[in-house]
């Protein structure tokens, strides 16, 4: 196989139902596991959370996980977003496939599917279990939604302590 089939069979991997979630959430790289939210942005996060009225539509808030960060306007955006599914790869109905140019498929290999757990583990860890709270020290590290309707809730909360948007994605 040439190097330009075998990448294109790579780019077209098919995972049943794994990877309808990645469809929607567009994570960093970088872990949301840092030092955890100062004091004040404690204050700021419990403040938000008693306030916030969620729209209709919208899990109960424990659902979600939930992702701030203080824009350079000094705003505060706030993603909450459902916790990452289980693991499937000890199902062992579960697995992995590869789209070939001719739109046949073939059995993923030992490579691709160690490479898929470890991107199903980080994306697990990026996206926080449900209950948890994460502070970015970068907006920019947030999960950014493509869609997501009400399963993805997007917050922002401006210095004068009031909501500027309260908005389910995809809506």
């Amino acid at each position: 196989m040439t190097g330009n089939k075998k990448s294109a069979g790579r780019l077209q991997k098919r995972f049943r139902s794994c990877l309808a979630s990645f469809a929607f959430v567009v994570l960093p790289l970088a872990s949301p596991a840092n030092a955890g939210p100062s004091p004040e942005e404690h204050e700021l996060i419990a403040q938000i959370e008693q306030l916030v009225h969620l729209p209709e539509g919208a899990e109960p808030l424990a659902y979600y996980s939930r992702h701030y960060a203080r824009k350079p306007d000094g705003k505060v955006i706030a993603v909450y977003v459902p916790p990452a599914p289980p693991s499937q790869w000890d199902d062992p109905d579960y697995g992995c496939e590869v789209a070939l140019p001719d739109f046949a498929f073939r059995p993923c290999t030992e490579a691709e599917i160690a490479e898929q757990r470890q991107m199903d583990e980080t994306f697990s860890e990026q996206r926080g279990s449900a209950d948890s709270i994460h502070w970015h020290e970068d907006y920019l590290e947030l999960p950014a939604i493509n869609d997501g309707g009400c399963s993805v809730v997007t917050i922002i909360f401006n210095e004068q302590r009031q909501f500027e948007e309260v908005s389910c994605n995809g809506q």
